[in-house]
């Protein structure tokens, strides 16, 4: 599994295997996915799927500078799922400025259909609500978003679910 980890002054990502999925051994290489001196000086929520085509794992996740002015998206591939590679071109997708997502956008999961690439993402703007958004890409470096965003959003006034929606999980 990858998970986040903290020293508490940054988030990484780190590996841990288990053949019984009761007893983990955390990777003696963590992190596999170190933070950045910049936009990605603290990172979190590794979303990985596998590429059969291409035979590498490919990760999207969450990266935020020091002074958390705002979290994009970044990707990164890997052949072993334990040695990882940033794409250059980093973040892969950014808040939009004036949005339902202007402050914060984290990935959730990813589906794939043929070379299509379906991104679930929660977003966070105004009054530190969160909504659920979906995009789109074929190559996971040009991402276009639903034109129907945020695809659920907070509920009415006296709803469970009035301040915020987030954490999409797939189900099946």
């Amino acid at each position: 599994m990858w998970y986040g980890g903290s020293d508490g002054t940054k988030l990484r990502i780190g590996y841990a295997e288990s053949a019984n999925g009761i007893v983990w051994t955390k990777h003696a290489g963590n992190p596999v996915l170190d933070a950045g001196p910049d936009w990605d000086y603290s990172i979190s929520d590794l979303k990985v799927f596998y590429d059969g085509y291409r035979k590498q794992y490919n990760g999207l996740y969450y990266g935020r500078p020091v002074g958390y002015e705002y979290a994009a998206i970044g990707l990164a591939t890997s052949l072993d799922g334990k040695v990882w590679t940033k794409y250059v071109g980093n973040p892969v997708m950014t808040p939009l400025p004036n949005s339902w997502e202007d402050y914060v956008i984290s990935p959730k999961y990813v589906l794939m259909k043929g070379d299509l690439h379906i991104l679930f993402y929660e977003g966070q703007g105004d009054f530190d609500r969160w909504r659920i958004g979906v995009a789109y890409s074929m190559n996971l470096v040009d991402w276009w978003r639903d034109a129907r965003n945020p695809i659920l959003g907070p509920g009415f006034p006296g709803d469970f679910d009035a301040e915020t929606v987030a954490d999409p999980l797939r189900s099946g």
